[in-house]
């Protein structure tokens, strides 16, 4: 799903539903007021982006063990997908390609997003945040500085993951193309049941996903 961007924050601003508006200015306002100072901060630089990748993946797994609301895949169940996943980061980190938000909070970082970056577009990756904070919404408060930071740097696309699903509608993204799929899977008997078992899980969990809050 596909965010086409205008030329300033306050033409997207003014282009969302008055529900939207009221979420994005009232959750960093309900976390001041209940929590205290909080900030935001961007991971760039390859050593930054090592750092941030660890929190992301600590997050993330949390995010996927919470039994509050919809159920989240985990994309990094063991070491195999942590070890790619930070040599992938690297990789880009090095090329300037890619970005992650972390919202900090009494100096604990609660949640972050990644980003990917190509010729006019930023692509939103894995997330993740502690469920402790989830009455916050974390994600919508570091998606808005994503698409505000977005925006100030020239991007004219901001793609969602494949799937339609509200929460995604309620940036305003629409789905303008269609993905195909490619799976690749082992043929070592054990190996290949767990990827199958794996796959099937997965299109539950997208099932759920289309109804999901973020």
């Amino acid at each position: 799903m596909t965010l086409r961007l205008p030329a300033s924050w306050r033409c997207f601003h003014a282009g969302l539903s008055k529900s939207m508006r009221d979420n994005v200015a009232y959750y960093p306002r309900r976390l001041t007021r209940e929590i205290g100072p909080w900030e935001l901060q961007t991971a760039r630089s390859p050593s930054e982006v090592a750092f941030a990748t660890e929190h992301l993946i600590r997050l993330h797994r949390k995010r996927s063990e919470s039994k509050v609301g919809p159920p989240h895949r985990n994309h990094l169940p063991g070491e195999t997908e942590a070890s790619f996943l930070r040599g992938w980061f690297q990789r880009l980190a090095r090329r300037g390609q890619v970005s992650l938000i972390s919202l900090n909070v009494s100096g604990e970082t609660v949640a972050v997003q990644a980003f990917a970056e190509a010729e006019g577009c930023l692509s939103v990756y894995y997330s993740g945040y502690d469920e402790h904070w989830r009455r916050y919404s974390p994600l919508t408060i570091i998606t808005a500085e994503a698409i505000r930071a977005a925006i100030a740097s020239g991007f004219d696309r901001f793609e969602f993951p494949p799937g339609d699903s509200a929460w995604k509608a309620r940036w305003g993204a629409v789905c303008e193309e269609t993905v195909d799929e490619t799976s690749v899977y082992p043929l070592r008997l054990s190996a290949l049941l767990r990827g199958l078992a794996r796959r099937l899980n997965q299109r539950r969990l997208g099932r759920n996903d289309v109804t999901s809050g973020e």
